[in-house]
């Protein structure tokens, strides 16, 4: 996701993990990169910054893409979070999975500070991070919704707008909850038809 960005956007980033971060380095000394719209090929812009503070002061805008709830509260609102280190007028894009009544509270600390917050939490997993096929489903205002849209549209195909702020993470869980009661009724399928002596690769061409 940073390094589609980053053929659009000059992008700041910073990772706990200094693995990722040396990844995320990498990105603009590698190959010049293409943007998802007609718009001129360009050497990828990122620059690695040493911490969440750094980040919050050198950005108008702040993308999460983390693993838990926990650790976003954590990166907004902790000791050395964004919440006492963006500007006023700055905004956040949590494009994690979290548990939406976090995200509101999360949201209305930093409006008390002029900091807006939509959350746009993404299905399509990794291949859909790396080539764009990314769904996002985005809860917040409105306008700035649509103000943010090019940006959630660089790394997705597919940006709705599914209600307030809160919104996308109970779309996502929502999301998550029919993917898996399909892959359940999969896999009690085929242990079914295995039963009845069926050879599961059979099976699965004639579905297919």
């Amino acid at each position: 996701m940073a390094r589609r960005l980053a053929a659009r956007y000059p992008v700041i980033g910073y990772d706990a993990d200094r693995k990722r971060l040396s990844i995320l380095k990498a990105l603009s000394s590698g190959p010049v990169a293409t943007a998802a719209s007609a718009e001129p090929t360009r050497r990828p812009s990122f620059t690695a910054v040493s911490s969440i503070t750094a980040l919050a002061a050198a950005s108008d805008v702040v993308i999460l893409s983390l693993p838990t709830t926990a650790v976003v509260e954590t990166v907004i609102a902790g000791d050395d979070g964004l919440l006492n280190a963006m500007r006023p007028g700055s905004k956040v894009i949590d494009m994690s999975t979290t548990e939406p009544d976090t995200t509101r509270r999360l949201a209305a600390l930093l409006a008390e500070r002029d900091v807006a917050l939509v959350d746009a939490p993404v299905s399509g997993g990794q291949n859909g991070a790396e080539e764009g096929p990314l769904s996002v489903m985005s809860g917040g205002d409105p306008d700035l919704g649509e103000k943010l849209r090019p940006i959630l549209e660089t790394v997705g195909s597919s940006v709705v707008r599914v209600g307030p702020v809160g919104s996308g993470g109970v779309a996502k869980l929502v999301n998550n909850m029919i993917v898996g009661a399909a892959f359940t009724s999969i896999a009690e399928g085929i242990a079914l038809s295995d039963t009845a002596g069926l050879e599961p690769r059979d099976l699965h061409a004639a579905i297919r």
